[in-house]
């Protein structure tokens, strides 16, 4: 029901072979910090469509790009395009803390899907991260994680049944 990451490289990326489906709606995964390792507890969470390019030897991964968004609770910064994005969000997290990831599918737009993407730590609210988002409809947008050795390492989550806080209104994404 999981995908962990455990970073035995230098800045590995895990993308799920999950993706949001292509219809309105709004929904979910988290992602559970199981280990912060040491430093700035570097980790990047969030999605991530086909066409992002992680290079673990230049140390890129989920939001490093302009085809991926992330938050990263360990430098309570949200990233999109790398460091033309990077702006202050969020919280810091711990070990133990359960990141909720959300999407909102709000409109198709011929060859756009359009969404809103937001957070969550321990079912409390960090709000929107994204608006106005959009990827081709060719496309395909996947839930993602990307850290550093010896840093964040978790478990992203997708069974409804194991969610500790989806909101109200979402669904998981499969």
């Amino acid at each position: 029901s999981g995908y962990s990451l455990v970073a035995t490289s230098s800045f590995p990326t895990r993308r799920s072979d999950i993706c949001v489906p292509k219809k309105l709606g709004k929904y979910y995964y988290e992602f559970i910090v199981d280990d912060i390792g040491g430093g700035t507890h570097l980790g990047q969470i969030g999605w991530m469509t086909e066409k992002c390019s992680p290079n673990d030897g230049w140390q890129t991964g989920v939001g490093d790009d302009r085809y991926s968004w992330a938050f990263d609770g360990g430098r309570q910064v949200k990233w999109h395009k790398g460091r033309e994005g990077k702006q202050d969000y969020g919280k810091h997290w711990a070990e133990g803390d359960v990141v909720g990831c959300c999407i909102e599918v709000s409109k198709l737009d011929g060859q756009w899907v359009c969404f809103d993407l937001s957070y969550s730590l321990n079912g409390n609210s960090l709000g929107v991260a994204f608006k106005g988002c959009k990827y081709h409809w060719n496309s395909r947008l996947y839930a993602a994680f990307s850290t550093q050795r010896n840093r964040t390492n978790g478990t992203m989550v997708f069974d409804k049944e194991e969610f500790e806080f989806m909101p109200d209104g979402y669904g998981p994404i499969y």
